[in-house]
């Protein structure tokens, strides 16, 4: 999600965040955390696509922006 890119608010990257848990429940999709770890490694594009192809990966672009909301007491996903 390239939310600096548009100065997103954090309330609308939640709101699409929720959807895309929402749908995922809706359908049996499991969502896997992943931080990107290297080249070929989890998190690298490239790699996951080759080892889970069915699947829909959804990046967040700033790793900063990634753990100032993850480790929130308010982010009701921690």
């Amino acid at each position: 999600m390239g939310g600096r890119i548009f100065s997103t608010a954090q309330v609308v990257r939640d709101h699409i965040y929720d959807n895309f848990v929402e749908a995922a429940g809706r359908h049996g999709v499991a969502i896997l955390p992943s931080k990107f770890a290297g080249v070929g490694k989890d998190g690298d594009f490239e790699y996951m696509i080759i080892r889970q192809p069915r699947t829909l990966s959804v990046f967040n672009d700033n790793e900063e922006e990634f753990y100032a909301h993850h480790n929130d007491a308010a982010n009701p996903y921690r």
